[in-house]
């Protein structure tokens, strides 16, 4: 699970230095025997900004003061700060920004304290790109100025557009080369680009060995990420740095292949659906695109699937539904592995952090975590979104036929499959490696533990490594750790047979 980018608050001002408005006596309401304060926010259109065409939704979350230099510092996306704001985030329909100085009123609980609430008016369906710096649709942000917890109401001025710009390609350099694959078979009923990109990172004597072959890392992006996630930035993520360090202190040499995986709704998780497309299909041909193109070992034993997050969990499902295909599965702090442990609460109900996320999700529309799950697993065209949810967003009641298709793809679950089983432990042991932090911020380390566990039940060898950090600590690095399981493992085992 992950977005790329820097954060949403991007439009600076001094927030810590302002001085909190004018207050009045604030609302209150009582549930049971717990009182709540409520606090009224007015969000009111800048009067310098045009308002966009068209309707769209109105997202309400907030910081506290001193979150805020870590927002600044582009931090936006480490999960301290973003698993908190599942919890915060509000939506509602926004139906008053006609004209400049337009206001609307909404309310929401104040969790108490200080806090800087912020509005996005969303009208193009790119919340989460917006918030995470990408592509900001045009979208209107604002700020508030700091509320106390005696502050019964504030305003949020909606005063920055968040531009909506193209980005260049970035699979460029020495030894990059851009692939562009014609997939019409990943466009789906929501309609994904079918032109998809693999940057390919060749070793530093590609050139000059043209007899010698090599084998291929497939590296996984996470929610949202594409081709290039994993071949740029700090060596704490980037597998091309780790790679050339391997190669450099004599050892194997490979060539990495970064997949985009992102599409309309978020990313893929590599099933064939009528809604999201037939990216497993798409998938599986790849092998004979990079083959056909490169001087690779084309066989299963030069194959390895590497990934972060939603990629490290593309990484064990592609792996175990596939392992004729690849011999090597490197996942670094995957998505819950044990889908029934990350998904639902001992009672057997949606934990409350996803619950809240579907329905924010489901409100607000475009992409999402929650929303990528469902257009794979729970696809049904006869709904308006494509997908149904595998809960009663209103009362919060599972749909047990909804949520068994999701837990079908559980990579827990899918070890009970004898096949597959069978061939996990011809082709896979020894080959595993999944490492995460204990205190992972999205509750990915006990559904890991439980796949682990069962590996260990069945006698599939593997190696697990447990950190004390989140999901994106820098320290340990979790991906170089990663990368080099996948390149010594693929090291011992090209000579063998396929």
């Amino acid at each position: 699970m992950r977005w790329r980018g820097r954060g949403l608050l991007i439009v600076a001002c001094c927030l810590l230095a302002c001085p909190p408005p004018p207050t009045e006596p604030p609302a209150t309401v009582t549930v049971g025997a717990e009182t709540k304060t409520r606090l009224r926010l007015r969000v009111q259109l800048g009067p310098t900004l045009e308002p966009p065409s068209g309707s769209g939704v109105l997202a309400i979350g907030w910081y506290r003061p001193e979150e805020l230099p870590s927002l600044r510092a582009g931090k936006f996306a480490k999960g301290k700060l973003f698993a908190p704001l599942i919890e915060r985030l509000r939506a509602f329909p926004a139906r008053a920004f006609k004209a400049p100085g337009a206001s609307q009123e909404v309310e929401i609980a104040h969790p108490g304290g200080t806090l800087v609430a912020f509005a996005l008016f969303d009208h193009s369906k790119m919340f989460w790109s917006s918030v995470f710096g990408g592509d900001g649709g045009n979208n209107l942000l604002g700020l508030s100025k700091p509320i106390d917890a005696t502050t019964g109401q504030a305003t949020i001025v909606l005063d920055t557009r968040l531009p909506s710009r193209p980005r260049p390609e970035p699979c460029q350099g020495d030894r990059f080369e851009l692939v562009h694959v014609d997939a019409p078979e990943v466009a789906g009923a929501i309609g994904n680009d079918t032109d998809r990109r693999l940057c390919v990172y060749l070793p530093a004597g590609y050139a000059k060995e043209p007899k010698r072959r090599y084998p291929v890392i497939y590296l996984l992006p996470g929610l949202g990420g594409n081709h290039m996630v994993r071949l740029r930035g700090p060596r704490a993520k980037n597998a091309a740095v780790v790679a050339d360090e391997v190669a450099q202190s004599g050892g194997q040499p490979v060539i990495l292949v970064g997949i985009d995986a992102s599409h309309n709704l978020g990313s893929s998780y590599f099933v064939d659906s009528p809604t999201s497309g037939a990216w497993e299909t798409f998938f599986l041909s790849l092998p004979l695109v990079v083959d056909g193109r490169f001087r690779t070992i084309a066989k299963p034993t030069g194959r390895a699937l590497l990934g972060k997050s939603t990629g490290g969990f593309n990484a064990v499902s592609l792996g175990l539904r596939h392992s004729e295909m690849f011999r090597v599965i490197a996942a670094s702090a995957p998505d819950g592995l044990d889908l029934g442990r990350w998904l639902l609460v001992a009672d057997g109900s949606v934990h409350p952090m996803w619950l809240k996320l579907m329905r924010f999700e489901d409100i607000v529309g475009g992409s999402g975590q929650m929303a990528s799950f469902a257009a794979d697993w729970s696809f049904d065209l006869m709904a308006k979104s494509g997908f149904v949810w595998p809960v009663d967003l209103e009362t919060g009641g599972v749909r047990k036929e909804v949520l068994d298709r999701w837990l079908a793809h559980s990579p827990s679950r899918m070890l009970d499959d004898d096949d597959l089983l069978a061939k996990a432990k011809q082709h896979l042991a020894g080959r595993i490696y999944i490492n995460i932090g204990r205190s992972d911020e999205f509750h990915l380390f006990e559904p890991a533990k439980l796949f682990v566990e069962k590996l260990n039940k069945l006698g599939i060898t593997h190696r697990f490594e447990v950190s004390e950090g989140g999901h994106f600590a820098a320290s340990p690095p979790l991906i170089p750790a990663a990368v080099r399981f996948a390149i010594e493992t693929l090291g011992a085992s090209i000579e063998s047979k396929p």
